[in-house]
């Protein structure tokens, strides 16, 4: 199997922050506070729904629940969103979950996961995207919802959506123009000279459309593409049909999608060869980011009443703080993630749950571990795995106010990101040794 490896890229070594974290005496305040309330969860992928109870519990009635993982590319978070999603689905009534993935791709990912034809595990390599469609747990996720849609007990049917910019292979974002296509191929089914028009219209500029591309083009070509994806979105807009119409939905928010990745194109800095070396990333970070945050919305909504979602990405996007520390303070990004949009939008229904490990093996990238971080402290519970509640941290005032204080938390494994544990996440999922995707297809338990 190809395995696809998540590096930043940066010129020689990469210089490891560590913020000041308080005294030894604090941190075991929180590690004493965090061996009562910790959850244990067994260490294997079968995790029984009485284990996931304490989650549950977190999740409350949440209608959004933003899950992430601490690197790409590392077997136990995916597993164990497999296996909490469906619990959220069995037990919480969960009906959709929305992936770090391109928009408009997986729409053949929703398609074959409501029992369209093609080939499972073609169509999950080719509509997730970010090289993520490679690894097996992402098919089992998907052949499991569409197992479970294709069961007539099931009347509510769960549906998938990827959330992120159209487009993505890496930064380059060379495939971007698949957003535009998308929707002039649906107008062309339905008003073929309005879409000849656009298809003509947009040719000059479509093989420029992605991020070193885009730096080709002279400010009246931007001009004319930008307007030109105004006028796309228009002709949805007076086009809208008046009962619900899942393809028009989609082709339309393709085109949403396509102005999302023009708006992160002019935001980005020229392109360069190295992310540190091309000037301040935060514009662009905040369109990519509050783009996510757009589309759960639009996802959110398609599940009309009683629908809700579990949001999964890096713990990065997932957190409500801003993201400093490591090499982060190099790229200098400012930007609001996923995880503060979502507050923003959804206030007190959205739960927001970070994952952290202390340990890495079978050839992930590592750095040498902060002892006085969250996720050392965190080891120091006293279980191998667990889930533990940090807004319960309030009951005690010396874990409180050690949540309080900004510490270290593994991102991507090769660095750290600077947090407030209790303003970042509502709660943790403590996985201990992370292990690289699995090299064959294991069913999902």
């Amino acid at each position: 199997m190809k395995r696809v490896r998540f590096v930043l890229v940066a010129a020689g070594m990469l210089a490891m922050a560590r913020p000041g974290n308080g005294s030894a005496q604090s941190s075991a305040a929180f590690a004493r506070w965090a061996k009562i309330h910790a959850h244990g969860l067994p260490v294997s992928d079968t995790v029984s729904d009485v284990a996931l109870e304490p989650l549950g519990r977190i999740v409350g009635k949440a209608r959004v629940v933003g899950y992430g993982e601490p690197t790409h590319g590392a077997h136990e978070p995916l597993a164990f969103r497999n296996r909490l999603f469906r619990f959220l689905v069995e037990h919480r009534g969960f009906t959709a979950i929305a992936l770090e993935s391109g928009f408009t791709e997986s729409y053949r990912v929703y398609q074959i996961a409501n029992g369209g034809d093609g080939d499972l595990g073609e169509v999950v390599r080719h509509g997730i995207t970010w090289g993520m469609g490679e690894y097996p747990e992402n098919e089992e996720l998907v052949g499991w919802i569409r197992r479970y849609n294709m069961d007539p007990a099931h009347r509510r049917k769960v549906h998938i959506y990827g959330m992120d910019l159209s487009g993505g292979d890496t930064d380059l974002l060379r495939q971007a123009r698949g957003a535009v296509d998308f929707s002039v191929a649906y107008l062309a089914r339905r008003d073929s000279a309005i879409a000849a028009s656009f298809a003509a219209r947009f040719r000059p500029y479509l093989d420029r459309f992605s991020t070193p591309g885009y730096d080709s083009l002279s400010a009246g070509e931007r001009s004319t593409l930008t307007g030109l994806i105004g006028e796309l979105l228009a002709v949805f807009d007076r086009q809208r049909p008046p009962a619900r119409d899942e393809e028009f939905g989609w082709a339309a928010r393709s085109a949403a999608s396509a102005d999302q990745l023009n708006r992160y194109f002019l935001a980005s800095p020229p392109y360069g060869p190295t992310p540190g070396g091309r000037g301040n990333l935060s514009p662009a970070t905040t369109v990519r980011d509050s783009s996510m945050a757009e589309n759960v919305r639009w996802a959110l909504e398609r599940e009309g009443a009683g629908g809700k979602i579990l949001v999964y990405a890096h713990n990065n996007h997932i957190m409500n703080s801003l993201i400093t520390g490591g090499i982060w303070t190099r790229l200098r990004l400012t930007s609001p993630p996923l995880g503060m949009n979502l507050r923003r939008r959804f206030g007190h229904d959205v739960v927001l749950i970070g994952s952290a490990a202390v340990s890495v093996s079978g050839g992930l990238p590592s750095v040498e571990p902060d002892s006085t971080g969250l996720d050392a402290v965190l080891s120091q519970a006293g279980k191998p795995r667990f889930v533990i509640d940090l807004r319960e941290g309030r009951s005690d005032p010396g874990a409180w106010a050690w949540l309080g204080q900004p510490r270290s938390l593994h991102a991507g494994i090769m660095s750290h990101v600077e947090i407030v544990p209790r303003q970042a996440y509502d709660a943790l999922v403590y996985l201990g040794n992370l292990s690289p995707v699995r090299p064959s297809h294991q069913a999902m338990p």
